[in-house]
């Protein structure tokens, strides 16, 4: 039969069902609910278009039409000709229509899509569960403050744990009740938390640290933080409490090992630097400081060699102190009585250098107004010290053989030979050997000097020596300007042992002078060099300074060597003088 239904424009599913279960009307909404169009409902029964739901739905409305009552917000679910694989939820409302004598003709059916709503209930419900399992299995002690009063609301089990208390004996209770009665300094700790409780709530902080009474009822340390939230209209606060017990012992213990650290570091540095201004005498012989093996056995040479007459040669870089070892071995030998003669042959000019190892006769050149004793005379039965005899020309190599080979030499301008006791050291920073091969140094005259050699070692290869050296320059320097220094720092002392002191022990010896010079205070503090390979370069500095100088001055005189305008006429020398220096230098000769 047919029903006129007039709720066609209804936002909710609608529909008849006959006593056959047949759809006697539906509405465009339930159509597209079913899958089917209304046309298509219409006669046919409630298991034809909804076979999944019919094994609920039949048994329903078979008992409404026998007992007339309704069934209200029934639950159903299953899937639908519309979506056959997808599983859907409806509430449906159940209504009996009754004819004039009481009979159920028909039954009124609302029906609401809640499939949203339910996933949405059924995905809260898994994430308040998920949340109550972190808060149940949570390391750390829960607690749920109401945030106006402070009380505490929940709490979770690992809260039972720490404090030794039920949860139902901590509901109820306040931050307060279950915390240390008094403050680290011995004050109530109700203030002291009611001003941190404060501060949370403004928002001031999140984290801090406080003392729990736990189970034993001992006040242990903890850190709290806490997160402030809304929650169905008031205001809870999170605080999660961590027992910080063993970081804190932690702490105290590492706290202890660094201060014992610090006082062992201390004194290390007071006893490495307490070396201090008093140095042993067996560290500092012939004004030579040292207590390496490689400084012994330089002086056990010296001292071996000092008794003899025999030439010594002297080889190290600049800067290592041979004209100290020099000095040690006249002090050790028989002359010690005449002080030794010093003579630098690279910083006197070829032209005078003659002069002052000969000497000259009044009238032997131009100036020459007065007659002069040379080195070799003054130093008559003692000893000469020839100091980078390398730099000695070939005209003045010659006659330094004849005064080692005979001990006879004249004077500039006189014809007289003279003949005198003396006894030679030479020194040079340069392989002597090489110079023989290259034709700059005789070889006859190398192999007279080389009778004994002492090698210098670097300082780098001696830097157990380098504290020892520190201490003695400090102590010279305080007493010339009138400093008092008790303490270097160690990473100083470390420093200059790390660096590779290209100017050997002088270069050391200025590094301490400018650090004097800089210091306030008794504690020292030296830094080695920066420019480390710009120092290493200056090793050989004055070669380098020559080479540039006559190279620029042969530029100047069109690379002409002699003559008005020739490059010796410009430096003031000799040609032949310039000839040997620039064949020395490995410079290309001029016109």
């Amino acid at each position: 039969m047919s029903v006129s239904f007039p709720y066609q424009q209804a936002p909710i599913g609608l529909c008849l069902i006959d006593r056959q279960l047949r759809f006697a009307s539906c509405n465009q909404v339930l159509a597209e609910i079913d899958g089917c169009s209304i046309e298509e409902h219409l006669g046919k029964t409630v298991r034809q278009i909804v076979p999944d739901l019919a094994d609920e739905l039949e048994p329903m409305f078979e008992h409404i039409f026998a007992t007339g009552k309704s069934v209200l917000e029934l639950e159903v679910f299953g899937s639908t000709p519309a979506d056959p694989g997808q599983l859907k939820y409806w509430l449906g409302c159940f209504y009996p229509l009754k004819d004039s004598v009481g009979n159920v003709q028909h039954i009124s059916v609302i029906a609401k899509d809640v499939t949203e709503q339910k996933r949405a209930k059924e995905n809260l419900e898994k994430s308040e569960a998920r949340y109550r399992a972190l808060f149940e299995n949570s390391p750390d002690a829960i607690f749920m403050h109401d945030a106006e009063t402070g009380i505490i609301l929940d709490c979770n089990q690992k809260a039972e744990e720490m404090f030794g208390r039920t949860r139902e004996e901590m509901t109820g209770l306040t931050p307060v009740d279950i915390s240390a009665p008094f403050t680290p300094d011995g004050k109530p700790s109700g203030p002291w938390l009611q001003k941190q409780y404060e501060r949370i709530l403004s928002g001031q902080i999140d984290t801090f640290e406080w003392f729990y009474l736990n189970a034993d009822r001992k006040s242990t340390p903890c850190e709290i933080r806490t997160i402030l939230f809304p929650h169905e209209g008031r205001h809870i606060f999170r605080a999660s409490v961590s027992d910080i017990s063993k970081r804190k012992q932690a702490e105290e213990a590492a706290g202890k090992a660094f201060k014992e650290v610090q006082q062992l570091k201390e004194r290390l540095e007071e006893e490495n630097l307490s070396l201090r201004t008093e140095l042993k005498d067996e560290c500092r012989r012939f004004n030579i400081v040292g207590n390496s093996k490689e400084i012994k056995h330089v002086l056990q040479q010296a001292e071996r060699v000092a008794d003899a007459k025999s030439t010594v040669l002297i080889l190290g870089e600049t800067g290592t102190g041979k004209e100290r070892v020099a000095g040690a071995i006249h002090e050790m030998s028989p002359r010690h009585k005449r002080p030794m003669i010093t003579v630098n042959c690279a910083a006197l000019p070829s032209t005078l250098i003659e002069n002052e190892l000969f000497g000259r006769e009044k009238g032997a050149y131009t100036g020459a107004l007065s007659s002069q004793m040379g080195r070799f005379e003054v130093a008559h039965k003692s000893t000469l010290f020839l100091d980078e005899i390398s730099e000695l020309t070939p005209e003045l190599q010659v006659k330094l053989l004849r005064v080692l080979e005979q001990g006879q030499f004249e004077r500039l301008g006189s014809t007289k030979t003279l003949t005198v006791d003396v006894r030679i050291i030479a020194a040079t920073n340069r392989d002597l050997s090489r110079e023989v091969e290259k034709g700059n140094f005789r070889e006859d005259l190398y192999y007279r000097l080389n009778v004994f050699p002492i090698p210098i070692p670097p300082l780098r290869e001696r830097s157990g020596d380098i504290p020892l050296l520190v201490w003695a320059f400090v102590k010279e320097f305080c007493e010339q300007m009138g400093r008092r220094v008790d303490t270097i720092s160690r990473k100083s002392m470390e420093q200059l042992q790390q660096y590779p002191w290209p100017g050997n022990v002088r270069e050391l010896r200025n590094v301490v002078e400018h650090a004097i010079i800089l210091n306030q205070g008794p504690r020292l503090t030296i830094n080695p060099p920066e420019n480390r390979g710009q120092l290493q370069s200056l090793g050989n500095t004055i070669a380098d300074v020559e080479r540039s100088h006559i190279k620029k001055i042969l530029d100047q005189a069109g690379g002409r060597v002699r003559g008005q305008n020739g490059a010796a006429k410009i430096l003031g020398l000799k040609p032949t003088t310039l000839e040997y220096r620039m064949k020395k230098l490995e410079i290309k000769s001029g016109l």
